[in-house]
């Protein structure tokens, strides 16, 4: 029986990177995150092979913020920091 493979995401900061990782602190294994990810795309790719059949793509980061379980943000809330950035 063959595997099911999950799309997975690797993110690596540098500590004396550009981009680091805002929310990072509140980070661990099993929990449920939200990560937003800005930047310029790099590379696409889209493999057709049956070795290699993955879609793949690249993205030089401008910011990451990681959104994790401990902050509830009631719907005013929300709405009140999106016309704040908008």
């Amino acid at each position: 029986m063959k595997t099911k493979e999950k799309p997975r995401l690797n993110l690596s900061f540098p500590p004396k990177g550009d981009v680091q990782p805002k929310g990072f602190e509140n980070v661990a294994i099993n929990t449920d995150v939200t990560v937003i990810v800005k930047g310029r795309v790099s590379s696409i790719s889209a493999n057709a092979d049956e070795w290699d059949p993955n879609k793949r793509f690249s993205v030089d980061m401008k910011s990451c913020e990681i959104v994790g379980p401990e902050k509830k943000v009631s719907l005013d809330i929300a709405i009140k920091e999106t016309r704040e950035k908008v």
